[in-house]
């Protein structure tokens, strides 16, 4: 029997070393052949299963560690050790359960600690996963990780600051983590400052040429400058390394919407609709290329989609109606107007489209009601000045049309149309001097349009009658 048991120990030491040095079939192996001579040795069970796990083969780590907890219901690796398995599995209620029952049985077990923080994490929910950080860098304080994760839950938060501490700190410690100065550059990206962003993740692709993040993220940060095409460099590199990550063929796909290249942005939505079918938001950005290429129907579709996947999605309603009205069916625009204002009421642009569509139905009171919202919501709105001064107009009531024709060229001195508009309730008003100055001003605005031309010869003919 001492012959058997230490031939068992000597073979699960040379298993557990191969398992130690990543040669993970060995260890495997070794503990089928350990566990064939004692079906009950509790620690080969928990070798195979850390195995397992490093080999990501989970639901083999979780059978093992189930054997193991089994046999000694206070194994507290086993226990976080499955709870780890079982995060990676998204099995996250399993997983909390077992990191619970590793922190009963060690209340300053550090790694169920930060383990239980990373699911909060996955599951969003941010202070929680900073509570669990917290204690693992209370236990040490020198924890790289949880600073590191504690940042990126502080980033989620939109706590930027707090977010750069922790990465400073995780870079104190490890002046090469690629991974830190990648998230750092990114939350320099959203404090909008776009040189340390740009100079940090430079650093990260400097360690790592191959860091497919940094790149993309670069890139987020060159397209929020305009500078589509070193953005779209980056996204290309990004997608080369990791051509099955969604998000950059998403924002690839904004670049070139942004470059109105529609066709590409299009081609760069289907990948990512390929890659992710249930992200609304793509279908949605798709609708809008579809939009700007006049496929009002394929849209349409689109925004169908997003809202069967997102029925609250204010923006997808409004950009419906828009290609409805487009389309010149009125009442499904208006339909998909008044649902946009119920979800967000504080969104000057349905009140304004809403006025745009009343306008084509003639209900010029109801126009110039939500133009006034509109307003009310955005003072600046120099469309909605016009626009609604084209509603008083056909309502000849030209002295509220001309303010509004007024305030419209106040806020953008090169509106040909409100110019125009200024015009015409001039000309009512029989001020043709002023009408011929306006109608001057558009047509150097817009020197092809012959309305402009035509209304400007009969102020002329007008003022020259009068004379």
């Amino acid at each position: 029997m001492n012959n058997f048991n230490k031939a068992k120990e000597q073979w699960f030491f040379e298993a557990y070393a191969h398992y130690k040095a990543g040669r993970y079939k060995e260890a495997i192996i070794i503990c089928n052949r350990v566990l064939e001579l004692d079906p009950g040795f509790i620690l080969a069970y928990n070798t195979r299963g850390n195995t397992y796990l490093a080999l990501e083969a989970y639901q083999r780590a979780i059978a093992d560690y189930d054997r193991v907890v089994k046999i000694d219901p206070r194994f507290t690796d086993a226990y976080h050790n499955r709870g780890v398995a079982f995060k990676n599995l998204q099995k996250y209620d399993k997983a909390l359960a077992d990191f619970a029952s590793t922190l009963a049985l060690d209340s300053k077990c550090l790694n169920a600690y930060y383990s239980r923080g990373l699911v909060y994490t996955d599951l969003k929910e941010y202070e929680n996963a900073i509570i669990d950080f917290d204690y693992a860098l209370a236990l040490d304080s020198n924890y790289l990780h949880a600073y590191y994760s504690r940042g990126l839950a502080y980033t989620a938060l939109k706590q930027y600051q707090e977010a750069i501490a922790d990465y400073d700190r995780t870079l104190s410690l490890d002046p090469e983590h690629v991974n830190a100065y990648n998230a750092r550059g990114n939350t320099y990206r959203l404090l909008l400052d776009y040189d340390r962003s740009i100079r940090d993740l430079n650093y990260a692709i400097e360690l790592d040429p191959d860091c497919s993040f940094a790149y993309n993220n670069r890139g987020n940060a060159y397209s929020e400058l305009k500078e589509y095409e070193k953005a779209i460099a980056d996204y290309d590199r990004a997608i080369a390394l990791s051509p099955n990550d969604p998000s950059t063929h998403v924002n690839r796909g904004a670049a070139n919407y942004s470059q109105k290249e529609y066709l590409r942005a299009i081609a760069d939505y289907n990948r990512a609709i390929e890659l992710d079918p249930k992200n609304a938001r793509v279908y949605y950005h798709r609708g809008l290329a579809y939009n700007e290429l006049e496929q009002y129907q394929k849209a349409i579709m689109d925004f169908n989609t997003t809202l069967s996947l997102d029925s609250k999605d204010a923006v997808a309603y409004y950009n419906r109606g828009n290609c409805y009205s487009n389309l010149k069916e009125f009442q499904r625009a208006l339909e998909d107007y008044d649902y946009s204002i119920a979800l967000n009421p504080s969104d000057a642009s349905p009140y304004y489209n809403r006025g745009i569509t009343y306008t084509y139905l003639n209900e010029y009171e109801r126009a110039i009601a939500d133009y006034d919202r509109a307003i009310a919501l955005n003072s600046l709105y120099a469309s909605a000045y016009n626009n609604r001064g084209y509603a008083y107009l056909v309502l000849r009531e030209y002295e509220k049309a001309l303010d509004d024709y007024e305030r419209a060229i106040q806020l953008d001195s090169g509106y040909a149309k409100a110019y125009a508009g200024r015009g015409y309730a001039s000309y009512y008003l029989n001020d043709y001097q002023q009408a011929i100055q306006d109608f001057d001003r558009a047509l150097q605005l817009d020197p092809s349009n012959s309305v402009f031309k035509r209304r400007r010869n009969e102020a002329y003919r007008k003022l020259v009658g009068d004379l």
